[in-house]
């Protein structure tokens, strides 16, 4: 299959090359642009702990005055790859939770003490789950300096244009729900509203998926679980097929 990787160039890289590796040919586009905010002050006094939700939280701290500072305090972060990246920049004490901002909850509730200091979410402008709403309702005190802001690019360059026109894309992989918003604000923008119905849809959950609904009927598959690894299961088998 061709299939197009939506994810901002930071992140699209490591997909494609196991994309390629599964046979596929791949072509990246992002469909959401990141603006990383440096001066945004991150005061550590008190701090028990860093949060991460996104891999962009940790891009963000790079060149940050506050960046070798933030490196000594314990950080929780969603999942391996955004662990990965934290031990890879210098993070001494690296607590890696689940996937998702809502499944990490659990574990910070587990690890962090609610009078022993500050949390500070390293967050993103807009957020889909208020991790720090809920821990603050738990009693927990909490920061939260906004770090970048993502952005919908709803303008498709014309070489991916004319390749959804033609047929040449069989599929296309949406892993959040803003990406597959723009996504489909994109796909009407342009009249592209027969190519989406030619292609499939892997969603890394229901959510994504839902925000598929302007272009319907449209063929969707939903990763078995809300992480690359059953992403790239899909893909590997569809690949086999």
């Amino acid at each position: 299959m061709h299939l197009w990787v939506t994810r901002p160039i930071e992140d699209a890289a490591g997909l494609r090359a196991q994309l390629i590796a599964q046979g596929h040919e791949v072509t990246t586009e992002a469909l959401i642009g990141i603006e990383y905010f440096r001066d945004e002050v991150i005061d550590l006094e008190d701090a028990q702990a860093l949060i991460a939700t996104s891999r962009n939280a940790l891009r963000a701290l790079k060149g940050h005055p506050a960046e070798d500072a933030c490196k000594t305090v314990p950080i929780f972060v969603v999942g391996r790859a955004t662990a990965r990246l934290a031990e890879e920049m210098g993070f001494e004490t690296v607590i890696e939770g689940p996937s998702t901002a809502r499944a990490l909850l659990g574990l910070i509730l587990n690890a962090a003490e609610v009078n022993d200091g500050v949390l500070l979410h390293l967050s993103a402008e807009n957020v889909a789950y208020n991790l720090c709403e809920e821990l603050r309702r738990l009693g927990y005190h909490v920061f939260q300096p906004i770090l970048y802001r993502s952005q919908p690019v709803e303008v498709l360059s014309e070489t991916l244009q004319r390749n959804l026109s033609s047929g040449r894309i069989d599929g296309v992989l949406l892993l959040s729900g803003r990406t597959a918003e723009a996504y489909a604000t994109a796909m009407i923008k342009h009249g592209l509203l027969q190519a989406a119905r030619n292609l499939t849809h892997f969603c890394l959950s229901d959510a994504v998926a839902a925000k598929l609904s302007p272009l319907q009927p449209v063929t969707v598959k939903i990763s078995a679980a809300p992480n690359l690894d059953e992403m790239l299961a899909m893909t590997a088998s569809s690949a086999a097929k």
